[in-house]
């Protein structure tokens, strides 16, 4: 696992929440539109998958090259974000699954920019901001 793996463990998980809560507000349309209660549950929900995923250690696709990697990142923050949100919910019922969709898209798209941005940033043509 290597000495830098809690490292990009934390740098995956406030990425994501990150993502998350930005995929909520772009959804809402302005910081007064967002239910921040939910938004910040499906933060911390989005936070425990993307840790139990590193936990697991979910194989790597750098050998399929970098924009596999950042699709890859992008379906994860995607399928956190909608898990998040649901798990947010009370109910599965009171699940607002439009604003769901949304923020989880948003979400993914957000994370597609910060892959770009980390690119020269961490170890050479990966996505990864922890060298």
């Amino acid at each position: 696992m290597g000495s830098t793996y809690p490292l990009r463990v934390a740098d995956r998980a406030a990425r994501t929440a990150l993502q998350v809560v930005l995929g909520y507000l772009m959804a809402a349309g302005t910081i007064g539109g967002v239910d921040w209660t939910t938004a910040g549950l499906a933060a911390v929900f989005a936070v425990i998958v993307s840790v139990l995923q590193a936990a697991v250690d979910l194989p790597s696709m750098h050998h399929l090259g970098w924009l596999a990697e950042v699709i890859g990142r992008a379906l994860r923050t995607f399928a956190q974000t909608a898990l998040g949100s649901v798990g947010a919910a009370t109910l599965l019922t009171d699940v607002a699954w439009g604003t769901v969709l949304s923020a989880a898209a948003l979400a993914a798209l957000v994370s597609v920019v910060t892959s770009i941005i980390a690119t020269p940033i961490g170890p050479r043509g990966t996505p990864e901001l922890v060298r």
